[in-house]
């Protein structure tokens, strides 16, 4: 494949990174409060342009004892990640 035949296909071609990631629902109390979700990101490649991309995993941590939500849950601590 030739310089050119690779750069048309870079410039006609679309990334996609899915990643999975978690949050804490306050209104969810009947099952687990920590929700895991998937977030989409789409990048169009360009063959005339570098790019990177960073994505930071942080743990979050919700605790109930001084919420309204202890109440229910009792004095518990949720642990859990998400992606910046």
């Amino acid at each position: 494949m030739s310089i050119n035949e690779t750069n048309e296909v870079l410039d006609n071609t679309m990334a996609i990174v899915q990643i999975m990631g978690s949050y804490f629902d306050m209104t969810e109390f009947k099952q687990m409060p920590v929700k895991n979700l998937i977030r989409t990101f789409f990048y169009n490649l360009d063959s005339r342009i570098a790019n990177g991309q960073n994505y930071y995993v942080k743990r979050q941590n919700a605790i109930t004892k001084d919420h309204w939500i202890g109440k229910f849950l009792g004095n518990q601590k949720f642990s859990y990640f998400d992606v910046d």
